[in-house]
């Protein structure tokens, strides 16, 4: 009888170690989630060739990922991004100055008012570039294995006030190439992924924009609040986008899609025919924008095969 219990004992404490065994992992291309992140949901229940997140689980410096965390989440053989914004500063970082409230220094600009929190910056100054190296020091001790930049598109924001275009672009491309030279020098294999702005190529006379990244993140490709884009306006975006597929870049597209509605799901599997149909890694977003939370969306991706 004795005996007979220690069987069934050592059962039922052995199970929830041998369950993950037994849980058939989804293979999707992308999981692009900025909040909230449960690594053990991620690693449990995915494949992600790609994973995109912060550095930090609530973006500040206490409440970094570990090395552990970033680890555990390549043992899938994922490529793990961290989140990176060149065109804005965000007050709740580590490099933000309580001084900078009431006395912002030069490079500081107008406040978004779309995010509270962030400000536009005048990325060309030195001392946003040094901020960035400091930024990237941490992504790289961490583990990542490279970085997912935003707002490049800030370019375009500088010269719809009153900045030249062909200045303004000439500089974007300067930082990302600083940005990139700099994070390769530390680690040869780290990853220089850019999100949108990809018309910047229309001033990156001497290729070294396109040089300097190894993926392109491109959002709302084809479709925009739900609806389907044009035929023209996407043909635009692809005659640049094919471009970086030319040179061997990867190519992410982001689409903010899905929600519960019959309809909505036939959009979901119409946008990840169109990603496969192009050599894109699809990801559909939620409605929301928010990417607080995995898209119920990928479970479509073993659907479509």
């Amino acid at each position: 009888m004795d005996r007979i219990f220690i069987v069934l004992l050592i059962s039922v404490l052995t199970i929830p170690f041998l369950m993950p065994l037994f849980i058939e992992k989804q293979e999707v291309p992308v999981i692009y989630q900025l909040g909230n992140v449960d690594i053990n949901e991620i690693t449990l229940y995915y494949k992600p060739e790609y994973i995109i997140i912060d550095y930090s689980h609530d973006g500040s410096e206490k409440n970094k990922f570990s090395r552990y965390e970033i680890r555990k989440l390549q043992t899938n053989g994922s490529t793990v991004l961290s989140y990176l914004s060149v065109g804005e500063a965000e007050d709740y970082r580590f490099y933000w100055e309580k001084w900078w409230n009431n006395n912002p220094p030069d490079f500081i600009g107008e406040e978004n008012s779309k995010w509270p929190g962030n400000y536009k910056v005048k990325y060309w100054h030195w001392e946003w570039k040094e901020i960035m190296h400091q930024y990237i020091d941490k992504i790289i001790d961490q583990g990542f294995d490279g970085v997912y930049i935003d707002l490049v598109d800030s370019y375009l924001y500088w010269a719809d006030r009153g900045y030249d275009i062909y200045a303004t672009a000439e500089e974007m491309i300067n930082l990302i190439a600083d940005l990139s030279e700099y994070a390769k020098s530390k680690r040869k294999n780290f990853k220089i992924f850019v999100q949108n702005a990809e018309s910047i190529i229309d001033y990156d006379y001497n290729g070294k924009y396109m040089e300097s990244i190894d993926g392109l993140g491109i959002e709302s490709l084809f479709y925009i609040k739900g609806k389907k884009r044009k035929e023209k306006q996407i043909d635009y975006r692809l005659n640049y986008i094919m471009k970086f597929k030319e040179h061997n870049k990867t190519i992410i597209v982001i689409d903010y899609i899905y929600n519960e509605k019959e309809s909505d799901i036939e959009k979901v599997k119409d946008f990840i025919s169109l990603c496969e149909e192009y050599g894109f890694l699809a990801y559909p977003a939620t409605k929301d924008q928010k990417l607080y939370t995995i898209s119920p969306g990928i479970k479509y991706f073993n659907q479509n095969k």
